[in-house]
């Protein structure tokens, strides 16, 4: 008796279902595993690559802080506070209380006069003065740095007049009353009054701009030189 070339057909069911088991077992495998696998691993990479990114930014930033605080050092002979990433790099200088950056000699004439009685004495003065305008370094003077280098906050305290000196001083005119007299107290006392009122006319003058036209362009200066194209904003300095 002759064999039937192909397999009973239960087998042949047998055989086919293994076969589709098979292959979809391998499906779930490369589509689940091995691609969940692969796609860990990409993330592992994305990660390694962004922290290594981010490391290298915040020693990019770091290093820019250190050098800005040094160049600044050198035009203004002060160092702000130097932030970066909200971590001190640099602290504030503590030894110095208030730099002048500038010096403005001046010339202003003052008039003193009393009446008593219908009598009327005079004085009229004219001083010589050098005034210093700068700012108080006890209050916050600081920079902070973005992460790219490129962006730089500034908090800067007002400028402010730190000295009036009297170098000079020259009597245009003493005249005294009929029946009063120039007493050497009221001389003195138009001497203190010449002193005060150079240092109000100086509230008139562009004094406290030029001093902060002479910082501003100061750090601008020394920021640019490690960092040509960055940006600085000003923000003022928080009341004591």
């Amino acid at each position: 008796m002759n064999e039937s070339p192909h397999p009973p057909q239960p087998i042949a069911k047998a055989i086919a279902i293994a076969i589709v088991v098979a292959a979809l077992t391998a499906a779930v495998y490369v589509t689940f595993v091995k691609g969940c696998s692969d796609l860990v691993g990409n993330l592992k990479d994305h990660v390694a690559d962004g922290g290594k990114k981010s490391l290298e930014l915040a020693n990019q930033s770091y290093d820019l802080a250190k050098r800005f605080s040094t160049d600044i050092d050198n035009v203004i002979h002060v160092r702000p506070k130097v932030t970066t990433g909200g971590k001190t790099v640099v602290e504030a200088s503590q030894s110095i209380a208030e730099i002048s950056l500038v010096t403005k000699p001046f010339d202003h004439t003052f008039y003193w006069r009393s009446t008593w009685l219908g009598s009327t004495k005079r004085i009229k003065l004219k001083g010589s003065f050098i005034a210093k305008a700068g700012y108080d370094l006890t209050r916050p003077f600081s920079l902070d740095v973005s992460e790219d280098g490129q962006s730089i906050r500034a908090v800067v305290p007002p400028a402010k007049i730190n000295s009036v000196e009297q170098t000079d001083v020259e009597v245009l005119q003493e005249e005294n009353g009929i029946w009063n007299k120039i007493s050497p107290a009221e001389r003195q006392d138009a001497m203190n009054a010449l002193l005060a009122d150079a240092r109000k006319a100086l509230d008139e003058t562009s004094l406290l701009a030029d001093a902060d036209r002479v910082l501003m362009d100061r750090l601008e200066g020394a920021v640019r030189k490690s960092a040509p194209n960055a940006t600085i904003v000003r923000e003022p300095s928080p009341l004591p």
